[in-house]
This record gives C-alpha cells, structure tokens and sequence, in this order.
C-alpha cells in the first residue's frame, strides 16, 4: 500500500509497502475481470435480497448476512456496463445495459437468457407489466413479450414526430406509455392489442412549447395515481386526464431557476427526490426538506420490504440511512484503463486519461493488499487526473506524464514530484473501500518551468509520451511546447533521478530540426537497434531521428519523414515498437505496419483474426520477453507469433469477446508480465486478465501443470492439457513400453484444425499419429525444447 506521510518544501514522500506480487483471483482459469462495482446504476429487491447492476456488473447483496455475490462476463452476464434492472412474475432478473443486449437471469436456475435484437442500442430503463417489457433504448422505445419461456422482441420505435438524441426513462400511467428524452415527454396509449407503438400519429409530445419547464426528462414514477417528471430543471406533474402542472414549491437556487429531480421515490407515504449528491423528502402540499447530501451523484433509489430506503451512488457504493458510511468494494476509481504497467514489486499501476480527451479520473494502483486511487483537487492540478502514460526507469522512478497537467514523478526511494506550473494551491486525494487521505499540495511542491505550456496558457503543459533510451538518457515529449523543445533527452545524475540542470539537456523541435507537425503533436517514441528515434505524430506521421550518438553535435543530425504516401496506412500514429528481431511496428488509426530496415511494409485487417490483427485502428503495441507481438485493436487482442513471418497463415491468434471472456473489444492497452507472461488488457469497461496460452510461458518447466488426470476420452470432446510449458516446447507422448504415440508441437494441429502447443500451453485430443483413438491405459508425456530442457509425467487413459 501506498501512504502518504512527509510533505517538504519541495516534496511531497509517498512510503510504498509491498509485500508480493498482485493477487487476482478468478473462477475461469483463463480470464478474470476487473471492474468496479461502486458505480451503482440502478436497483430493485427480489426475495428479501438487493440486487444492483453497475458499470462493472451486477452484484447480490443479503442485508441479513451482509454477504455479496458478483456477476461478471465470467460467471454469466454477457456484457457487464448495465443501466436498469427489473424483476417479472416469473422469478426472474432482467438486466440491461449499454450494448443493448436484453440479460435474463433464473436465480432458480441459475441460468442466463439473452435476446441481441437491439443490440447497439443501450438500454438506459425499463419498466415490466403483464408479461410485457418496456425499454427505454438507443433513441427510442423497444417492446418485447413472454411467449411462456423467453422474452420475445416485438417491436422497436425510433421515428417520433420530433426525433429526440437521447432517451432517459419509460414509465406506464393511465392506459399509456411514457417516454423521457431530452426533446420532452412522449407518450401513446399502451395497449398493444388494439395499437402499435410504430404509429407516430398516436404519440403526443409534452415539452417547453406546451408547459414543460426543461425538455430533458430524467425520472419517471407512479405516485398517488400522479406521473412525477424529474426533468432538467424542475418537477412536472400529470394526472390521469393528462393534465400538466408544475410544482412551483420545488427547489430553486438563488437566480430563482428550478433544480433537476433525478430520482423519485415513494415509501411508507413519504416521497424522495433527488438532485444530483442531494436527496430530499417531498410532499406537494409542503415542498422539499433536505436530508442528506453525498460526495457522489445519487443514480437511484429502492425500498426493502420493510419500508427502509436504499440509495444507490455513482462511485461511492450502497446506503442506507442505518449506516454510518455506504459500501464500498475493493476495486478501481473507474473501469477506464487507458494505460497498464506493472512494477517489480508486482504493484499494477492503471491510468485513467486519453490524450485530447479531459475524462481522467487519476491513476489507481493495486497490491496485493486492495486498490488505491489517486485523485487531484483544485484548479489546474485537476488536469494531473488525465494520466496517459506510467512507465518505470532502470533505477526504479515511476513517470506519470498527463495531458494538460505536466508531469508527476515517484522516485525511487518514494518521493513525489511534480513538473507542472500550477497557479492555485491543490490536493491529491488517496481512497480506497475503507480510508479517505488528503493532502495539500502547494506551489511550492514542484519543479516549475522546466517543461514549456501549449502555447500562451503557462499552465496547461502536455507531457504526451516519456521513454527511457538506449543511450540512458529520459526522453520527454512535450506537445506543442512553445519553446519549441517537442522533445528534450535528459541525463540522470549521480542519485538515479534526472539531471535538473537544464543546461544539460538536448531538444530538439520544429525550427531548428524539422519535426514539422501540427501543433507538435507527438503521440509516441520508440528506439531501434541502431540507437535511431522513431517518433509518431497524430497529424504528421513518423520521423525517424538518427543523431549518430552525438547528442551534443547536430551537424551530423539526419531526419527522415514517413506519411501515407510511403505506405503508412495513416498519418496518425498511435504506438511503436520494435520487436527482438529488430523489427520496427508501427499502429495507426488506419492500419498496422511494420519496418525491416529498408521497406515499409502493410498488414492487412482481417476480422476473423487469423490473417492479420482483428481489426486496422491499433491503439497500443507490446512485444513480449519471448518476442510475442500483441496488438491492442479496436476489435480485440491480436497476437503475431513469436518466430512466424507476419505473412503466414499460422502466426495470428485474434482473441476477442466473441471466443473469449474478454471483458470488451475496443482495447487500450496491455501490458505482458516479464516474470508470468500474466497479460493485463486495459479497456474502457474494465480491466481483463488473461492467463491462456499465450499467458502461461515460463522460463522452465518447475511450474507445469497438467489435467484432467485420469483422462476420460469419450463424446464430451475433452482434452488433456499440459500447460505452462516453455516456448517453443514439443511433447512427446509414449506407450509404458517407450513406443511413440504422437508429437505435439508448434507446427502440428489436431484434428479440429487447432494447434497442438501454443504459446505455454499443449493440448492431446487422445488420438495417435494416425488419428485414432487410443485405448485404456497409463500412458508417458515428455516435454523438452531444443536448449536441453525437459520434464515428464504420466496420464491415465480411459477410453469409453
């Protein structure tokens, strides 16, 4: 764990207690999901329990035993960033979220039942009624019927009178549908026997130009056979004749304009409303009394049987007003990983921000312990919270560039410093599911004015990409620096931190050298073997710099310049890297291309992943210890083949949602274990950890693992499995007389036309070198590769 403790006139130090490597655990052998389940989005009560959906799944909590239990893509949903929950009569959950796929659970059962016909479209409310579901959905409303065993999609509405961007909530009141967006209040009778949703003559339309105070409608809820509408700006009213009214007793703020109502309640005679953090009690005849008011928006309400309310918050967890605090679970600020690395210690450090994109929630760290987020407060020290990069030195400093807020460092020995111009005081919040530390951050807390602004606003500096090179020098990218130093290589001195002289620094930019790009937009940098810096821009694609290792003299400075005509795929770069062959690869938003030395070469997209990576936007790139390429894609995890041409028809796997537990697949990153080969995949829906084939090489064979034993071959399919095996390993499967069975190797397949050994992991389908099936019996394995290694074991068959 991370705590802060010592502040100095110039620092602020942070003491970092590991005891072992990160600890995630999982009940799939291959995958497990991080994700957040603080984010609470909706919530109902089933048999006494509370169940709540969130940006990161959907949980069970028994208020008798305080116990939870959590559904994740692992253990059964589809698709874990849900928005809206409701039970019908039959026993069941109906969850769905932002993919628009309707997830049905049997808790009975315990089995799951999806329906994809809107799939696309979120689904951000529902409502149930009489064996029909309701669906507040993409920008419309969907309908979907029980047919006796399964919910069956009816009908989808999109073309209104007035088309509204989003919708927010479905409601049923007096014989009709209601509909919350942000263009107003649509409604249509809702009996689907005698009428059809698709009608738009049957639709009629509350908005500002008839009575509404604001036209976005947030909440929708039954109350005292009134409608209440929580709109944008104030509470609307209507009654069974379809009367408008207004509640001129709702809150106001000091110019005299209504406060939103986000969420409606009634309990036990009493209505709740909120508005945003504050909720309120609420009764026509006396307005509104405050209760109570969160650090976080309240995103909705439930009662229990008994009448007590329940209130579920945007990233503080669950409360209720029996507690002192509300719960919270051990996990990241945010489902954003935008950048993944791990350290020695076996601490993972994510980051949460996006170049040009101001969405950062900070960085959150992960030990064996719990989760730690890092959050900064006040002024520009906010835009320190837009992290895009954490990468560690050879003397073990952590850099933390950001976009607009300069630059944090952890040094070695603990100490945080910042490379920032901040002109107000700040702080830096530490949370995690039991503690909350601040601390005040001053100006004098950083180093000032070492890197340059984005043009005239001294404060926002932009710190796009920092690496380490070959020459041991830090090299810092710094996007349109008005100085004109877009990159600046920076010695360390003799205690392992860089050099602050700044006399002993070399940049190089735009005048003096040529880097011509828009606004000295550099997006990465990369080092080839020859000592050369490759450098991706976002508008001007790839210049390669080739100081001669002189740093110092630039007369013999060369500057090459790669765009669209010399077969980049595109002019935006996004990621380099060079592989252990000396290969440079180079990811675009349009396509993935990789350099010999003399050639720039295409790699075509092929969505089935075999040819080529899953899909042409390739946002990060990591090469691994035993030179594996792995490609973070907008359509999944593309892996090239340590030791395959990128041409051969055997060197990708693409890995996506679609073959695999991967929690989403538009990826952001990955980072590989060095010591595992535990891969850390980073999207926008959560954290995937991915332990499979390609995550289970080993150094040697002291960890092999193999299974099932005894081996049942029979009509099930099921294999035996030797797994974490070292690359490029070949097994060997004998008779108890030493006779040879079969050879399992990189360059043979099963009878499904699947790869016998791939990555750490061999696979025997029970058959022999001539495709039968072998009988009962015990039967010997050897593992070995051409380096001398090996190990064996034995299997007990069992045919049937």
């Amino acid at each position: 764990m991370f705590v802060l403790y010592k502040k100095t006139v110039r620092s602020v130090y942070l003491v970092i207690f590991f005891l072992g490597a990160a600890a995630f655990s999982g009940n799939n052998p291959d995958w497990q999901t991080i994700s957040t389940l603080n984010e609470i989005t909706d919530m109902t009560f089933f048999e006494g329990d509370l169940w709540a959906t969130t940006t990161g799944g959907m949980y069970i909590y028994e208020p008798a035993s305080g116990s939870v239990r959590q559904f994740d893509n692992i253990n059964g949903l589809q698709s874990i960033v849900l928005r809206s929950i409701v039970t019908d009569d039959h026993g069941q959950i109906i969850v769905g979220g932002d993919d628009g796929v309707l997830q049905a659970y049997n808790p009975a059962g315990e089995s799951w039942n999806f329906d994809f016909s809107i799939r696309g479209s979120a689904i951000k409310d529902m409502v149930y009624r009489q064996d029909t579901l309701w669906l507040a959905a993409g920008k419309g409303l969907a309908t979907y019927v029980w047919d006796g065993q399964e919910y069956v999609f009816l009908d989808f509405f999109l073309n209104f009178n007035v088309l509204p961007s989003k919708v927010y909530c479905v409601q049923l009141f007096s014989g009709r549908v209601w509909l919350g967006t942000d263009v107003g209040l649509l409604s249509a009778p809702a009996d689907l026997s005698e009428n059809t949703i698709n009608n738009p003559d049957l639709w009629t339309m509350y908005s500002r130009q008839n009575g509404l105070l604001d036209n976005r409608v947030y909440e929708l809820q039954v109350i005292d056979n009134v409608l209440y509408a929580g709109l944008g700006s104030g509470l609307a009213l209507i009654d069974h004749d379809l009367n408008l009214s207004i509640a001129q007793n709702w809150m106001k703020n000091a110019a005299g304009k209504f406060y939103p109502a986000t969420n409606i309640i009634q309990l036990n005679g009493v209505t709740y409303i909120s508005n945003f953090p504050n909720y309120y009690s609420y009764s026509p005849e006396n307005g509104p009394h405050w209760i109570n008011t969160f650090q976080e928006n309240i995103e909705a309400f439930a009662a229990d049987a008994g009448g007590s309310l329940w209130i579920g918050l945007n990233g503080e967890g669950l409360f209720t007003p029996q507690w002192q605090k509300p719960l919270k679970f051990d996990s990241p600020n945010s489902n954003k990983f935008r950048y993944l690395y791990k350290k020695k210690d076996g601490s993972v450090w994510a980051s949460s921000g996006r170049p040009k994109v101001y969405t950062g929630k900070g960085f959150y760290v992960k030990n064996e312990q719990s989760w730690r987020n890092y959050y900064f407060n006040g002024g520009h020290w906010q835009k320190l919270n837009n992290t895009v990069l954490i990468t560690e030195d050879r003397f073990g400093n952590l850099w933390l560039p950001t976009w607009g807020g300069g630059m944090a460092a952890i040094k070695a020995g603990g100490e945080l410093v910042f490379f920032a111009n901040p002109d107000t005081d700040g702080e830096l919040q530490i949370e995690s599911k039991d503690s909350v530390q601040t601390l005040a951050l001053k100006e004098a807390d950083v180093y000032k004015d070492y890197f340059a602004s984005f043009y005239s606003d001294k404060v926002y500096i932009v710190i796009s990409y920092v690496k380490e090179g070959p020459d041991g020098r830090l090299w810092v990218a710094n996007y349109g620096a008005i100085d004109d130093r877009l990159i600046t290589a920076i010695p360390y001195d003799n205690s392992g931190f860089i050099n602050l002289d700044k006399d002993s620094w070399v940049s190089f930019g735009r005048l003096k050298d040529g880097i011509v790009s828009s606004e000295g937009d550099i997006s990465c940098i990369e080092f080839d073997d020859f000592g050369r810096v490759w450098i991706g821009t976002y508008s001007s694609g790839l210049y390669v710099l080739d100081y001669n290792h002189t740093l110092a003299n630039k007369a013999d400075d060369k500057l090459s310049h790669y765009q669209m005509q010399d077969n980049l795929y595109s002019n935006r770069v996004y990621s380099i890297a060079k592989d252990k062959d000396g290969l440079v690869w180079i990811g675009t938003a349009g396509g993935l291309n990789s350099f010999d030395g003399l050639n720039i070469y295409k790699h075509v997209g092929d969505p089935a992943g075999k040819t080529g990576p899953l899909e042409n936007q390739i946002n990060q790139i990591f090469v691994d210890r035993y030179n594996n390429k792995w490609f973070a894609t907008t359509g999944g995890v593309s892996i090239l083949r340590a030791g395959k041409s990128a041409w051969d028809s055997e060197a990708w796997l693409g890995i996506s949602t679609q073959n695999s537990k991967l929690v989403d697949d538009n990826i952001q990153s990955i980072y590989v274990d060095p010591n595992t080969s535990e891969a850390l995949i980073g999207t926008d829906n959560g954290l995937s950890v991915y332990r499979g084939a390609f995550g289970q090489i080993k150094k040697d064979y002291s960890a092999l693992g193999t299974g099932p034993n005894p081996f049942v071959i029979d009509e099930s399919g099921r294999r035996f499995i030797i797994s974490k095996l070292k690359i490029n390993s070949t097994v060997r499967i004998f008779t108890l007389n030493g006779a040879l069975v079969r050879e399992l190797s990189a360059s043979q397949k099963l009878s499904d036309g699947t790869l016998s050994v791939d990555g750490g992991r061999a696979v025997w389908d029970g058959r022999d070198a001539l495709g039968n099936t072998v009988s009962s019996g015990i039967y010997l394995y050897m593992v070995f590769t051409e380096d001398g290694q090996s190990a064996a074991g034995k299997i007990a068959v069992i045919r049937r």
